[in-house]
């Protein structure tokens, strides 16, 4: 997640790193968990975790909201326009950030390059998990 506020879309339209980690991690590297376990050690020594909304079980999310607007049986059964009205609800639950998941990270960095693209007091919005 360090690494998402650290490019900018440039006027060639190519992203374009802030900062030192975003040019010693590629974007594919980011995505790939083999790479990220052999190397993330060299940039990351720490991470604490507080989870203050935890993720959505999105089967449970689909039946309360099925129950609300009382629809019963299976989403194949559901007409057409029940379908509709249930994906207006649903996302409308995903448009509300007070329901979203969200959890605040403490990272330690093995060094202090690492984070230069970084300010104190920072935030951006993520869906990386």
């Amino acid at each position: 997640m360090l690494h998402e506020p650290g490019w900018k879309f440039g006027a060639s339209f190519n992203y374009e790193a802030l900062g030192e980690l975003n040019e010693k991690i590629d974007r594919d590297q980011i995505q790939d968990e083999d790479w990220l376990k052999a190397k993330g050690a060299e940039f990351i020594s720490k991470v604490e975790v507080r989870i203050e909304r935890e993720a959505v079980d999105e089967e449970k999310l689909t039946e309360r909201l099925k129950q609300q607007l009382g629809f019963f049986g299976s989403l194949e059964s559901l007409s057409e326009a029940e379908r509709s009205q249930l994906a207006g609800h649903y996302d409308a639950f995903w448009a509300n950030p007070d329901q979203l998941p969200r959890a605040h990270y403490r990272v330690q960095a093995t060094s202090p390059q690492w984070l230069n693209h970084l300010t104190v007091g920072q935030r951006w919005r993520s869906a990386a998990y």
